[in-house]
């Protein structure tokens, strides 16, 4: 065993096959969990409050820990139209005679877990759920589908709307909690990346490996880049696209998974109370990755949420972020007209996932065939524009446009 000096190992951490940080566009998922000789793990950096922290461990780097947030909105504003409403904004009708339902496609909501019951009562049937393809926590014993009802079971629901016979995979890491320096419990990077390393384990070997295409949906991230390494440290994670955590997703992408990320609730207007007053290079982390898609909100009517996290990015990862924009702060899992909305980025996130999920379903449209950077490139081109908008291109408040599937689905020939 190598020798970390100043660090001690947790033991309890699953290590992460590191090879997946330089993995090349023609490598499969299964050629790169296979090939992997380095490993990510999981210690504690053991300094005092005079010292900064060290670039390296013995022969390892050491990258930041961060916590991580579920993308919550705490607006009071009532909800601007239905998930119906937005179903009909993303011609879903029009995508099901095309036989674009998500059918063959996992969707994986990595969040706080899925409540089967009350997602099953949300939308008035039992959706596709494959228990076999789930994670759970180490430390968990729950069965795959039994989370509380929230964050996880609310991107669930809107994951469905575009893609209602995609087959949902649950991966409720935002259930991993570690004790922070001030005793209090949170989900950290090394938790999601644990739980992309089993993904990923699945995808090339496991019961993933069954699917014609796997979308991820991600409705989360940091709020601000305070609880960082200092600006420099090679170890950042919010600016720093050779983070490890940043590099797997990047490849995983390039491998043919197709990740989408939340832009966040920082934006001009409506910030969330979590941005602490700053809301300039909002989006960071991995909502700031090149390789993925990220999305920013908007209502039923094409009106920017106030929330939303606006580009460019943080600088040191790619600029122009958002890269497109979905509809949120809907009635949607909710079941009564006075409840809460399905609001925030996050409702966002699962929505332009089930679109991807959607266009996934067509033979023609498989990973091998097009690839997620080509069919990332086909959605920010066929965006819509929203509503005062003269010309299209890029711009900070709605990337590329409105998410439209069915005209990806017509330039795609499907």
């Amino acid at each position: 065993m190598p020798a970390y000096p100043g660090m001690s190992l947790d033991h309890t951490y699953a290590a992460v096959p590191e090879r997946l940080a330089h993995a090349h566009k023609h490598q499969d998922v299964e050629e790169i969990v296979d090939s992997s000789e380095h490993f990510t793990v999981r210690a504690n950096l053991h300094i005092d409050d005079t010292q900064s922290p060290p670039h390296r461990a013995g022969d390892a780097e050491v990258f930041v820990e961060m916590r991580l947030h579920p993308f919550v909105n705490c607006m009071v504003e009532p909800a601007v139209g239905t998930a119906r409403d937005v179903a009909v904004r993303l011609d879903v009708a029009k995508l099901k005679s095309l036989n674009l339902t998500g059918n063959g496609v996992a969707i994986a909501i990595l969040d706080t877990g899925i409540n089967l019951l009350g997602l099953t009562k949300s939308l008035g049937h039992r959706p596709r759920f494959d228990p076999q393809s789930c994670w759970n926590p180490h430390h968990d014993s729950r069965e795959p589908g039994t989370w509380r009802v929230g964050h996880g079971t609310m991107c669930a629901f809107d994951a469905l709307i575009a893609a209602p016979e995609a087959t949902l995979v649950d991966f409720p890491f935002m259930e991993v909690e570690s004790a922070s320096a001030d005793g209090m419990m949170f989900p950290y990077v090394s938790s999601a990346m644990m739980a992309y390393g089993a993904l990923l384990a699945s995808r090339a070997h496991g019961p993933l490996k069954q699917y014609r295409a796997l979308v991820t949906s991600n409705s989360w991230g940091i709020y601000h880049p305070d609880d960082d390494y200092p600006a420099g440290h090679p170890g950042r994670f919010s600016d720093n696209p050779n983070h490890p955590f940043n590099a797997q997703l990047a490849a995983a992408t390039r491998a043919g998974i197709d990740i989408l990320f939340s832009a966040g609730n920082c934006g001009k207007g409506c910030p969330s109370p979590n941005c602490r007053n700053s809301n300039g290079a909002a989006i960071m982390g991995c909502a700031g990755i090149l390789e993925l898609l990220t999305v920013a909100g908007c209502d039923i009517h094409g009106v920017r949420a106030g929330f939303s996290s606006q580009g460019p990015a943080i600088p040191g990862m790619a600029p122009q972020k958002p890269d497109l924009t979905a509809y949120t702060h809907f009635l949607g899992s909710a079941l009564t007209p006075d409840s809460k909305p399905d609001t925030g980025t996050s409702a966002a996130c699962p929505v332009a996932a089930g679109c991807v999920a959607a266009i996934r379903s067509s033979p023609k449209a498989s990973p091998e065939a097009l690839p997620p950077a080509k069919l990332f490139d086909i959605l920010r081109d066929t965006a819509a524009q929203p509503p005062g908008r003269s010309a299209s291109g890029w711009d900070g408040d709605f990337g590329s446009g409105i998410i439209s599937p069915l005209a990806a689905a017509t330039r795609l020939k499907l």
